[in-house]
């Protein structure tokens, strides 16, 4: 090669913070100061924000070949927010293209260069390519006449249909584009379909780091819930039973279950009910132990539920009323953009909501601390309790759902809420061909496209026949929902958006196998039917069975949870995979996502395309440098 034209390779990260959730998260191309090369910056872990910490392969292929070739550079020195907003995009993407000329205010990177014929190579990973895009929207603007991109690669980027199109007016001509992705990427294919509002400045000023550490002990506490139920179940004295009924030699409700034979589901609540007719309600009790633990269990779980309400009541007031937060001037001249995220009227339905249950709530934590106080827990305890009117009744309102229109009070707010921080659902694409039409060089000729596929590359090609069906069904259910979408207001398209959100519940473990086992359904139409028995006893004693009744109503309502989850579950998406008996919750915590889980679909198939530099993106990289070899 005679020629020894200065080549960049330019390094974008992609998305970070899918939520807009996270102030402190960023996507940065370089590690800390402080490193000498990226070979020691690997070594040392350097900085959790280094958008290619952990891509060791591809790091260090990338500075094989800049020693390899004379005249080849590496430009790591870009950060953003990286978060799925449009407006993050775009002003990430006109800062680098002003960043690298000193266009608009910058200072110029490559001062020594503006005269100079130089050619770029840029690689974006995920909504990193889309910022490339906007960098090309600004360079044809900004760039020197002899700056010209040779070529483009694209790692799982996801392609819109309308937003941040490429503009090839600074492209070489020679210019190639080279596209890597996985076809079992749903990011890419589904997820990037929906841009946010910009979220990391109001959810620090509304407090959700403080939300979400409630909500993580809360599930953390709620692990050891069904143990210690199970014992104070399993502690009753039913040694009250009188002689002629058919459960007379049994003392405790453990041994009463071990009698069971499960195959006489249909007889069994009849014969209970005959018993429980013969039954003196006088001295029937749980073990003191064991209601005992239960009961402050309990309390510790309506404590955690009311601290997460407190703060929510907070947090739906300050996104009510709106906040001021800093953009790129790109975005808005003076640098601040003010934002509501609730409208007035769905802020007030929210604390409606919130009030409805939280009255009851409080009832309940008192109730729980005198009846700890007094330590006696009769059969009926938890249903004296717990407030069934002003907790119970509102709570399982707020829980229904409509199988067929998928509305209920909690529904319509999750999709209310989603539509309007939606900022943008905009179909994507997993090649950039249908931005090209029309494009092409000063000879009018197109682009070529080299289109790289890693699926191979990914762990869940691995996966069994069936689980392979199983997702070819599920991303064929995802895409249908897409075309449904598209063009529509999201505001007019709940069903359609919680039909998405479901169709993924529907794929995770154990939702899935919760709600879709028909032998759990067997289990709750039995227990309705023993639930219908305890009723008639108790009213046979002159008892109140409101909390019976709202038990009854919350087992309705799991069915319909249930079948909403059976009608989108196409089976198992995950792999087997042998996990030790003693891992402790935070170590599990620590595990790479399972392959054909929806996170590993979503996260890891998502970055199969930058574990390392291909060796089929390499190549065709590799002819595009106009540098010589050493």
């Amino acid at each position: 090669m005679s020629q020894d034209i200065p080549n960049i390779v330019v390094l974008v990260g992609g998305t970070v913070d899918p939520g807009n959730l996270d102030s402190a998260k960023r996507s940065l191309s370089y590690p800390k100061p402080g490193f000498q090369s990226l070979e020691e910056a690997l070594k040392n872990k350097a900085d959790s924000n280094w958008y290619w910490l952990g891509n060791d392969h591809f790091v260090l292929t990338l500075e094989t070949l800049r020693k390899r070739y004379t005249n080849l550079h590496v430009f790591t020195a870009h950060g953003w927010t990286g978060d799925n907003s449009v407006q993050a995009r775009i002003g990430a993407g006109t800062y680098l293209a002003n960043r690298l000329c000193g266009a608009q205010g910058e200072l110029p990177y490559y001062q020594a260069h503006l005269k100079k014929e130089v050619h770029f190579h840029f690689i974006g990973h995920s909504h990193g390519g889309n910022v490339i895009n906007e960098l090309t929207r600004q360079a044809a603007k900004v760039w020197p006449k002899q700056w010209k991109i040779r070529s483009v690669t694209y790692l799982s980027t996801p392609f819109f249909t309308q937003l941040h199109q490429v503009d090839t007016k600074v492209f070489h001509d020679d210019c190639q584009i080279i596209n890597a992705f996985c076809r079992y990427d749903i990011t890419q294919r589904i997820i990037a379909d929906f841009s946010l509002h910009p979220m990391t400045d109001m959810m620090k000023a509304v407090g959700v780091d403080e939300i979400g550490t409630l909500c993580t002990k809360l599930g953390t506490d709620m692990a050891s819930t069904q143990g210690l139920f199970k014992a104070f179940i399993e502690s009753l004295n039913i040694s009250f039973l009188k002689e002629g009924t058919q459960w007379s030699e049994l003392k405790t409700v453990k041994n009463f279950l071990d009698g069971i034979n499960w195959k006489d589901f249909e007889d069994l609540p009849k014969s209970i009910s005959d018993d429980l007719k013969k039954v003196d309600i006088q001295g029937v009790h749980f073990g003191k132990t064991e209601a005992t633990k239960l009961y402050s269990h309990l309390l510790l779980l309506l404590s955690r539920v009311h601290d997460i309400f407190t703060k929510l009541r907070g947090a739906v007031t300050v996104l009510r009323d709106g906040i001021t937060y800093d953009v790129h001037k790109s975005v808005d001249p003076s640098g601040k953009k003010t934002r509501k995220v609730l409208s007035g009227a769905l802020a007030a339905q929210f604390i409606r909501e919130l009030d409805l249950i939280e009255g009851g709530l409080k009832k309940t934590k008192v109730a729980f601390e005198n009846r700890l106080r007094q330590g006696k827990f009769p059969l009926m305890c938890l249903a004296d309790d717990i407030y069934v009117t002003e907790f119970v009744k509102p709570l399982i309102t707020f829980l229904e759902v409509n199988p067929q229109t998928l509305q209920g009070p909690l529904w319509n707010l999750v999709a209310n809420t989603l539509s309007e921080q939606i900022d943008v659902f905009d179909n994507t694409r997993a090649t950039p061909a249908h931005q090209l039409v029309g494009k092409g060089n000063s000879q009018k000729k197109s682009f070529p496209v080299v289109q790289v596929e890693v699926t191979s590359e990914d762990a869940f090609i691995k996966a069994a026949q069936e689980q392979q069906q199983t997702f070819n069904k599920f991303i064929n259910r995802l895409a249908g929902i897409e075309v449904q979408l598209e063009g529509k207001k999201l505001s007019s398209s709940q069903k359609t958006l919680l039909d998405l959100v479901f169709t993924l519940v529907a794929h995770m473990e154990p939702a899935r196998v919760l709600f879709a086992n028909p032998d759990n359904a067997n289990y709750v139409t039995w227990f309705q039917a023993a639930l219908v028995s305890l009723m008639l006893w108790k009213r046979r004693w002159g008892l109140k069975t409101d909390f019976e009744e709202q038990v009854l109503r919350l087992s309705v309502v799991l069915k319909h949870y249930a079948t909403i989850i059976r009608e989108r579950n196409f089976g198992r998406l995950e792999m087997p995979v042998k996990k030790p008996a003693t891992a402790s919750t935070a170590k599990a915590a620590e595990e790479p996502p399972v392959p054909g889980s929806i996170p590993y679909l979503a996260t890891v198939a998502h970055s199969t395309s930058r574990v390392k530099l291909h060796a089929t993106v390499q190549a065709p990289l590799e002819r595009q440098f106009t540098t010589k070899k050493r």
